[in-house]
């Protein structure tokens, strides 16, 4: 209040001032200035901030500029007589966020050079690699910039309750048509934010302190949607690439893991190699307990090696004969009766006759009748001695089941019984397990419903599931509509353009353009919940980054 009222007596030493003359008192009360003249009218002016924005521009196709316009004409249309919209653009210098960075590089060269264990040394080169990867494309990366929104708008009356009570009824009007037609999400301003916007309208403060929106350079405009693109978390997060022309990182914190990724594109554009590059951070850095399945064995030779567990069908077998401890029977039998009749194309019905005859009569009824043929292809799963330890210790720490070498029955059987022991795990454990569990490959185990019920029920317990798949319309429904954020990679195919606008919830036409324009280890990253759009550089796994740099620094 002290600092207002000397304002006003600044204002007032610099020349008569019929206005502020008949000024009898000044109140700041946020949202609102209020001024009482000398003939007890009340003057109000509220004034609401930006604190939010809920999507982001991507590239313009014509209908989605129609839009645009469509949606400034409207939003005008909506508004009440004497608002007032203030941009207050400034460049944020990332300095000092390069100097933290550079101090992490050096405790962790430091840890690195004093580390004795080999798994250790592993978990901080992935690390120091990473942040080198960071430095470098911030530093050649584009400037980001920061902008404030401030709306204000005044009302008169005789009296100050009936002034707020008008002023509350515009803001209602002001914040939904700023919602509905923008996705701007205002809030009424502070007493530090009102005060910051008056020292920067007159010129005291070349840098106010008021709530600002990350955005980059070459699109901030007078009033589009604004494309938020944060300055690094670093802690928590991973980074799924950098974004194409700016080169700011598109970070995911270990929280957005759990509400599900979907990494969707052809074969040889880079989806394995971005699923091996997010394993490797989560492990290297502690974020999360992961389980990675291999059916191909791809996975196993992008990650770095001994970073990981790796877990074969040799040193873990199972027996579908034979119960792990803990698991009602008929919670064993349904998991086995799904997992094959996924596994081998057979209905259910016919693979529980043919087990439970198994079961009764064992190898000999296997050979007498000819519908426990329906087994064959699982032979080792009847004959397996088994130690069911392993495999459930496994499933609690950070382990690659590899799976390369087997027939396809096999391993999408086995790969399926392990994601039951994972369901299993987490209706038993009480405590929140934050696990992530990523599949290569995984269109083999969607219509699993064991898996679509993890997919459902994770993000409340712990799990969150990374997929990666050929096509949009690989995923079912019911999965689609958990997975809240998804990484799509380049095609032709009209058919994969058609499904992937579909999964998104995009515009026509917006999503499909981009999509047409990527290259190899390019991608489309969409955030399905604020429709956040960003084309992205993958970032490579550690032992692919190493490789590249040493083909660059390699003398022709």
């Amino acid at each position: 209040m002290k600092a207002l009222s000397k304002l006003f007596s600044l204002l007032s030493s610099l020349g008569p001032s019929l206005l502020l003359s008949n000024v009898d008192n000044v109140i700041l009360d946020p949202p609102d200035i209020v001024i009482v003249n000398k003939s007890r009218n009340v003057m109000l002016t509220r004034f609401l901030v930006c604190k939010d924005v809920e999507y982001s521009v991507h590239d313009l196709s014509e209908e989605s500029a129609r839009g645009l316009i469509e949606s400034y004409v409207a939003l005008l249309n909506s508004l009440p007589a004497g608002v007032q919209l203030y941009l207050i653009k400034e460049e944020l210098d990332i300095g000092k966020l390069l100097k933290r960075i550079s101090n992490e590089i050096l405790n962790i060269q430091a840890d690195l050079e004093s580390a004795q264990e080999e798994s250790v040394r592993v978990k901080l080169s992935i690390k120091l690699d990473k942040l080198k990867t960071l430095y470098t494309s911030l530093l050649n990366g584009k400037p980001f910039t920061r902008v404030s929104l401030i709306v204000s708008y005044r009302v008169e009356s005789e009296n100050l309750d009936l002034a707020k009570s008008v002023a509350n009824y515009y803001e209602s009007i002001i914040t939904n048509s700023f919602r509905n037609h923008y996705g701007l999400k205002l809030e009424r301003a502070t007493r530090d934010n009102i005060l910051q916007f008056i020292l920067s309208t007159i010129g005291i403060s070349s840098r106010p302190s008021i709530s600002k929106v990350d955005v980059e350079t070459n699109k901030v405009s007078q009033f589009q949607p604004i494309n938020i693109d944060k300055s690094p978390l670093l802690n928590n997060t991973i980074i799924l690439g950098f974004e194409k022309e700016s080169l700011h990182p598109i970070e995911l914190r270990v929280e957005d893991l759990f509400r599900h990724l979907a990494i969707i594109g052809p074969t040889g554009r880079g989806k394995t190699t971005l699923l091996s590059s997010i394993i490797e951070q989560v492990v290297a850095e502690n974020l999360a307990n992961a389980i990675a399945i291999d059916f191909k064995g791809d996975l196993n030779a992008y990650i770095t090696k001994d970073l990981i567990t790796v877990l074969t069908p040799v040193n873990a077998p199972i027996n579908i004969l034979e119960k792990p401890p803990g698991l009602e029977d008929a919670d064993w039998r349904s998991m086995v009766v799904e997992s094959l009749a996924l596994a081998s194309g057979v209905s259910g019905e016919a693979i529980l006759k043919a087990l439970i005859t198994v079961e009764n009569e064992g190898e000999h009824g296997l050979v007498k009748y000819h519908y426990t043929s329906v087994l064959l292809p699982f032979i080792e799963f009847l004959k397996n001695k088994v130690n069911y330890n392993v495999l459930v210790d496994s499933l609690n720490k950070n382990v690659l089941i590899n799976l390369e070498g087997h027939g396809t029955a096999f391993q999408n059987a086995y790969a399926s019984l392990c994601i039951g022991f994972i369901r299993y795990l987490l209706l038993t454990n009480r405590s929140k397990l934050r696990t992530l569990l990523a599949i290569d490959d995984a269109w083999r185990i969607l219509r699993l419903k064991t898996f679509s019920e993890i997919v459902r029920e994770g993000r409340s317990r712990g799990l969150g599931v990374i997929i990666s798949t050929q096509n949009p319309d690989d995923i079912p429904k019911d999965i689609a509509e958990n997975v809240y954020n998804i990484v799509l990679f380049g095609s032709r195919n009209k058919e994969y353009l058609k499904k992937a606008e579909e999964l998104t919830g995009i515009k026509e036409g917006d999503i499909a353009a981009s999509i047409l324009r990527l290259g190899i280890g390019e991608a489309l990253f969409v955030n399905t919940l604020d429709k956040r759009v960003h084309v992205i550089k993958i970032l490579l796994p550690a032992s692919m980054r190493n490789k590249q740099q040493s083909t660059i620094q390699r003398p022709s």
